[in-house]
């Protein structure tokens, strides 16, 4: 070569076009172990995502593959630990179908009372959380989040005393209910309803008044 080729340097950069793959988080604490998103980016822009669910789910299908049916409710309660009642609900509502079973009246009564109860306890769960989110931690957002931990902890007071459990109950089986109720639990029960049905006010006035919440949330023209 008569002439020496000019050398010419390369910078890699953040200008956008290099792609760069990652898992995205922080996750939600809820999020750990059941969804996963593996992004593909360039620069801020998402141009493709992998969602790769079921983590939370990987031992329960082969266990289910071995135990008998009345062994697994306290397995499904496990799928989804903020709303174990309802976990279990659906799994012995789908056995009993199955099987034809007949559940007596008081079971389907004490079902539902359960049910309605995780219902509420897990709606104060994403409430709080999403109201952090919404209204910031400074913001009052944090102060809904702990006024709904406390309701929260009224429902779980209730479970407790039903089933000596707070979180993976072991309520529901095939046929029925495992326990029944207390004999103070329907009053304790009522009461408690009666406070949180109350204290929904606090939780409207604190984010009607939440500058954050109302931008973060108004629907945009």
């Amino acid at each position: 070569m008569t002439e020496t080729a000019a050398r010419t340097a390369l910078e890699i950069g953040y200008g956008g076009s290099e792609r760069l793959t990652m898992n995205m988080g922080p996750q939600h604490p809820s999020a750990h172990g059941v969804f996963r998103a593996i992004l593909t980016l360039e620069g801020e822009t998402v141009v493709a995502v992998d969602a790769v669910i079921g983590y939370l789910h990987r031992c329960h299908e082969k266990l289910g593959e071995t135990l008998t049916y009345v062994q697994y409710p306290s397995i499904a309660s496990k799928t989804d630990y903020v709303a174990a009642m309802t976990s279990e609900l659906a799994y012995v509502s789908a056995v009993e179908k199955l099987g034809k079973i007949d559940v007596p009246r008081r079971a389907q009564y004490l079902r539902v009372l359960v049910a309605e109860l995780q219902r509420i306890a897990s709606h104060c769960l994403w409430l709080g959380t999403w109201c952090m989110d919404m209204g910031g931690a400074l913001g009052g957002g944090a102060t809904v989040f702990l006024y709904t931990l406390r309701e929260r902890e009224l429902v779980l007071d209730l479970f407790e005393s039903l089933t000596g459990a707070r979180l993976l109950y072991g309520f529901h089986q095939v046929g029925g209910t495992r326990y029944d109720l207390p004999a103070d639990w329907a009053a304790r029960c009522r009461e408690t309803i009666s406070v949180i049905e109350q204290r929904l006010q606090e939780y409207e006035a604190m984010l009607e008044g939440n500058a954050f919440f109302l931008v973060r949330t108004a629907k945009s023209s």
